[in-house]
């Protein structure tokens, strides 16, 4: 038996199958619909209270410069409404559980905190490889499938450069918030604490939930180009929520990730260091080989700390 399984069980008394489409269906759903229209409500007064205003800086934002800041905040707004409030409620209604159940160990200490900060800086180097691979990829051609993929990829990395070039410390702090702690907290929530507990009760096997998850997760994003990297990102919140029963754990990686990204774009931007990040060349063979080493062994370091922790209660 592994002493690391810290999965709680979801939808003990009906079918996982369900509760997984209705959780999906439902968050989605908002995210789509509700969650931006509350979003544009909540960012009016930015619009000047104008809402044909509204409907064409929506159709081509990166054509307005002053549409950066209601952008951040429909965003956000809608993360929030969606990923977290409807999952709450959810749990709270119809799983008749409390959140407390993904939080199962809570005196975390300095210990875990310290792997798992140099563990997702390490990856980084790893992931830059199968970055690189990933967008190599050649799709295929049905139904014109590798066309709307790369168109996809493309209108992403427009918006991606457009909320990620900073007109003021004000902007910098925002995007930080949007990028890096709504979807730390959000999405860990709904793909790690919902998703991923589920589909351990359907397939009854934690790695299968894990891995089925994080495929889940990258595919949400819409970026085909970046699947697999951002896959093995949401199989690493996976591992780290399995083995240590917190999903606080998982939220401060997905939080550590997004907000290094964003600082390393703000100092590049501010002339304080010469790396550029958004670079679509990936690390050096060698230090992506030290990356990898170093990273095993954060791993390892981990899931041994909470066996350990495991075994004294």
């Amino acid at each position: 038996m592994d002493k690391t399984n810290h999965l709680p069980k979801l939808s003990e008394h009906r079918n996982p199958v369900l509760s997984l489409i209705a959780i999906l269906l439902l968050s989605i759903g908002f995210f789509l619909t509700i969650g931006p229209i509350l979003g544009i409500v909540i960012a009016l007064p930015f619009f000047d209270f104008n809402f044909n205003r509204v409907l064409s800086i929506l159709s081509n934002p990166t054509a307005y410069a002053e549409a950066k800041v209601p952008i951040y905040i429909i965003q956000g707004i809608s993360q929030v409404v969606s990923f977290i409030i409807v999952p709450w409620l959810y749990l709270q209604y119809v799983e008749r559980k409390r959140l407390s159940i993904f939080f199962k160990e809570l005196s975390l200490g300095t210990i875990p905190v310290a792997l798992v900060f140099t563990m997702v800086i390490a990856f980084m180097g790893v992931n830059s490889i199968i970055m690189e691979w990933n967008m190599g990829w050649q799709l295929p051609e049905l139904g014109g499938f590798e066309r709307i993929a790369k168109k996809f990829e493309e209108t992403a990395k427009i918006q991606t450069e457009f909320l990620t070039t900073f007109d003021s410390n004000g902007q910098f702090f925002l995007a930080l918030i949007v990028i890096a702690v709504i979807p730390g907290i959000s999405e860990e929530l709904l793909f790690r604490g919902f998703i991923q507990n589920l589909l351990n009760s359907v397939t009854g096997n934690a790695h299968a939930a894990i891995w089925i998850g994080g495929f889940v997760f990258s595919l949400f994003h819409m970026q085909f180009y970046g699947l697999v990297p951002r896959m093995l990102l949401g199989v690493l919140f996976g591992y780290l929520y399995y083995w240590s029963g917190s999903l606080s754990l998982a939220m401060l990686a997905h939080f550590v990730n997004n907000a290094f990204t964003v600082i390393m774009m703000y100092m590049f931007q501010k002339g304080v260091i010469s790396i550029d990040i958004q670079t679509e060349e990936s690390a050096s063979t060698i230090y992506a080989l030290v990356s990898l080493a170093i990273f095993g062994a954060l791993v390892y370091g981990f899931k041994q700390y909470f066996e350990k922790r495991g075994k004294a209660k």
